[in-house]
């Protein structure tokens, strides 16, 4: 069995690697993958601003893969995930707020989302944002998901989206896993 020395030396040049493709990325991909330490579980380096404050940039998550058809959608969770339909030709990380045949809408007078016409209590929202919300109400259809940065002021998310096929949402089957300890706040 190797030792931590041969172990970190095994993964010292993909470490560099993805160093140096993080670095010329910046701000264009959500997130960069480090490497698969655990069969089910990949660990990613959070590459922009829009899940701050619960994920930092340059900070590293733990992703619980899934496969094909095997994610359950759940409001709060934050995901792994890709958006052919928003020309997006990478990962990204954002919070599941619309399940299929939920009501996602925007805003209630004290300037709150709502879910199903009930105002969220999001305390995972960045306190310091002053987000330019669109006046907005979507129904989130059946195998389709609604996403939202936590940084709203900051995050391309599915507001960012509705005038693309999927009307700003996307399909279950594009998400590839869930974002271990991010909580839902």
């Amino acid at each position: 069995m190797p030792n931590n020395r041969t172990m970190r030396s095994r993964w010292l040049p993909a470490l560099i690697v993805v160093s140096f493709v993080s670095a010329l990325s910046g701000c264009g991909a959500a997130v960069d993958r480090v490497v698969s330490e655990v069969i089910g579980e990949e660990t990613y380096i959070v590459a922009s601003e829009s899940m701050e404050p619960t994920l930092a940039k340059g900070s590293r998550v733990t992703v619980s893969m899934v496969g094909e058809g095997e994610y359950e959608p759940k409001y709060g969770d934050v995901v792994l995930f890709r958006a052919p339909e928003w020309e997006r030709d990478y990962s990204a990380i954002s919070r599941v707020i619309g399940v299929p045949g939920s009501t996602v809408g925007c805003c209630d007078p004290a300037g709150k989302l709502l879910l199903n016409g009930k105002p969220l209590q999001e305390d995972y929202v960045r306190p310091d944002d002053d987000p330019v919300f669109p006046d907005f109400s979507v129904t989130v259809p059946v195998g389709r998901l609604w996403l939202m940065g936590d940084h709203r002021g900051v995050a391309l998310d599915s507001r960012s989206y509705q005038l693309k096929p999927g009307g700003g949402t996307i399909p279950v089957s594009g998400v590839l896993g869930v974002v271990e300890d991010a909580g839902i706040g």
